[in-house]
């Protein structure tokens, strides 16, 4: 199982990761009374939140990459024409 967590790294999605995680500490902090039985539990629910979405919701939104060839042509062979053999050899697809 593949993780796409390098999404939630960029553009502005940490900042609201962070809002998210504000707002519901102050829910928590309101509804409880208690810091730390909040603090916890704002830890907890973000945790597994954060969880639900990398594992189950992230790898249906990323399109995946993909490359079509026919079968009887090399895939390589357009780049050792254009770069060479040694550029081929080290090409590999992730």
């Amino acid at each position: 199982m593949r993780l796409y967590s390098y999404l939630d790294i960029r553009g502005l999605s940490p900042v609201g990761y962070s809002i998210f995680a504000f707002s519901l500490g102050v829910f928590l902090g309101i509804l409880f009374k208690k810091q730390l039985i909040a603090i916890v539990t704002t830890l907890f629910i973000f945790v597994i939140l954060r969880m639900i979405l990398v594992v189950f919701v992230l790898p249906n939104m990323v399109t995946p990459v993909t490359a079509n060839f026919p079968i009887t042509q090399n895939p390589y062979s357009r780049l050792e024409r254009t770069y060479g053999s040694a550029f081929a050899l080290s090409f590999d697809y992730f």
